[in-house]
C-alpha cells in the first residue's frame, strides 16, 4: 500500500515509536527501506539529497540480489500470457473488455499508466486516435505514455484491428536480412561457413526485431548496429559511412530529385532511404497504411522504374521523359504491390552488379578501383569455384523479384 510506504519513509529513526521502528522487528525489511533514503518526518528533502551514493549503491545491490528466479518465471509468465491473450483481440472493445483485464492492466503499466485512475473511456479515445492527425484526441492529452500506448496497437478511429504500419515493408526488411546474411557468409566453406551463417542469422534478427521497435528517424538513427547492418546488406562498407553522412541522408526528400541523397553519386543511398517511411517530421507515416505501397516505396520503385526506362531508351538511341506522376496515380489504384519486369530484387533495390561504382566522395566510401575489382569478378561466374557461388547467388537474388 502507498500509505505503508509513506509511513515508513518519513519515520523518524530515531524515534522508538515511529513506525518503521515499531513494526521493525517483524518486517525488517520496513527498517531496511527507512535506512536507504533521507526523507524528513513532513515527507520533504533537500534538492538531490534523496538517497547519497553509498544509499544509491547499496539499493542497486539489493534489487539485483532480490530477483530471483520465481520473479524471472513469474514475469516471463506474465509476457506470454499477454501475448497469448492478445490473440483473441479482434476489437478494441475486446482489449477493453473483462476478459482483457489482466493484458489491458499490462499494457498500461507497460508505458507507465496506473489503470487504476486512467478511465477505460480516456483509453479507448486515445487508441482510436489518428496518430498521423496532430489535432486528434490523443495529442490533447499533452501525455507522451498515451501515445507510447497507442503505438503499441493497430487499431484504427472505429476500434477494429488495421494493418501495422511499419519503417519498412516486410517485403524490404526480409530482404535486408537475407542479403545480409549472404554477404556475410560469401566464400565460406564447412564449419566456417556454418559459424557465419548462425551469426549472421543472429545479427539479421536483430533487425528485423529493431523494425518492430523504432518508430521515429531519430531512434533509427541513434541505433548504428541496425544501420550497419543496413548498410552490409547493400553492399556498403559501414566504416566508410559517417553518422553525419547518415543523418544528413535520412533527413533528406527522396522524391526531391536536388535532395541531399538525391545527389550523391552513389544511388544506392536514395534508394536505403526510399525504402523507408517516415512522414515529415520523422515519424511513421500512418496516413499510408491503406495504400499498396507506403510514400518511400512509391519513391523508391518509381526511381528505379525510372531508370530502367532510360536504360532501355538510350539503348535504342531514344530520349524522353519518363512519365512520373502517371506512376504514382496507378500505384494508388491497386490493392496488390506493383511488379515491373526487370532484374531487381523483391524490396525494389537492384543487384549490386548493377549500381554504379561510388567513387571517391566525403562520406569515405571506398575507392572507385577497388568496387570496380569486386564488380569485375562478380561479372565473370563460372572461373572458379568461388566464381560459380557468386553467379549462383546473383542469379537466386535476381530471381526472388520476379
Amino acid at each position: 500500500m502507498k500509505s505503508t510506504i509513506e509511513q515508513i519513509l518519513t519515520s523518524d529513526l530515531a524515534d522508538p515509536n515511529s513506525y518503521a521502528n515499531r513494526f521493525g522487528d517483524t518486517n525488517p525489511e520496513y527498517l531496511e527501506l527507512a535506512k536507504a533514503f533521507n526523507f524528513n518526518t513532513d515527507g520533504t528533502v533537500a534538492a538531490g539529497q534523496a538517497q547519497d551514493g553509498l544509499q544509491t549503491s547499496s539499493t542497486r545491490s539489493d534489487y539485483m540480489s532480490r530477483w530471483d528466479d520465481k520473479q524471472e518465471a513469474d514475469l516471463d509468465k506474465a509476457i506470454k500470457f499477454y501475448k497469448l491473450d492478445l490473440t483473441a483481440v479482434r476489437t478494441l472493445d475486446d482489449f477493453l473488455s473483462k476478459d482483457a483485464q489482466d493484458s489491458y492492466n499490462f499494457a498500461l503499466e507497460a508505458v507507465g499508466l496506473d489503470p487504476a485512475t486512467v478511465s477505460k473511456l480516456t483509453i479507448k479515445h486515445a487508441l482510436k486516435s489518428d496518430l498521423s492527425d496532430p489535432e486528434s484526441y490523443i495529442y490533447k492529452l499533452k501525455d507522451e505514455r498515451f501515445v507510447s500506448l497507442a503505438k503499441f496497437f493497430n487499431f484504427d478511429t472505429n476500434g477494429g484491428v488495421t494493418r501495422q504500419v511499419l519503417l519498412q515493408s516486410n517485403a524490404a526488411i526480409t530482404n535486408v536480412a537475407k542479403d545480409y546474411i549472404l554477404r556475410k557468409s560469401r566464400f565460406m566453406e564447412g564449419d566456417e561457413l556454418k559459424a557465419a551463417r548462425a551469426k549472421a542469422q543472429t545479427e539479421a534478427k536483430y533487425y528485423t526485431d529493431a523494425m518492430q521497435r523504432i518508430g521515429s528517424r531519430d531512434e533509427l538513427l541513434a541505433d548504428r548496429k541496425t544501420l550497419d547492418i543496413l548498410l552490409i546488406s547493400k553492399g556498403i562498407d559501414p566504416s566508410t559511412v559517417t553518422n553525419d553522412f547518415l543523418k544528413e541522408a535520412f533527413n533528406s526528400d527522396p522524391a526531391d530529385p536536388k535532395s541531399f541523397v538525391n545527389t550523391q553519386t552513389d544511388k544506392r543511398f536514395a534508394q536505403i532511404v526510399g525504402t523507408f517511411n517516415f512522414d515529415s517530421k520523422g515519424e511513421i507515416d500512418r496516413s499510408s497504411a491503406g495504400e499498396a505501397q507506403n510514400g518511400g516505396e512509391v519513391v523508391a520503385t518509381q526511381d528505379l522504374y525510372v531508370r530502367q526506362m532510360l536504360e532501355t531508351q538510350q539503348g535504342e538511341g531514344k530520349s524522353r521523359r519518363p512519365p512520373r506522376t502517371l506512376f504514382r496515380a496507378h500505384v494508388r489504384q491497386h490493392h496488390r504491390p506493383l511488379r515491373y519486369p526487370g532484374r531487381r530484387g523483391a524490396d525494389g533495390v537492384l543487384p549490386d552488379h548493377l549500381q554504379p561504382a561510388p567513387g571517391n566522395r566525403q562520406h569515405g566510401c571506398r575507392s572507385a578501383g577497388q568496387d570496380s575489382g569486386e564488380k569485375a569478378r562478380s561479372r565473370r561466374p563460372g572461373r572458379s569455384g568461388k566464381g560459380e557461388e557468386i553467379g549462383a547467388a546473383l542469379h537466386d537474388h535476381v530471381r526472388s523479384g520476379e
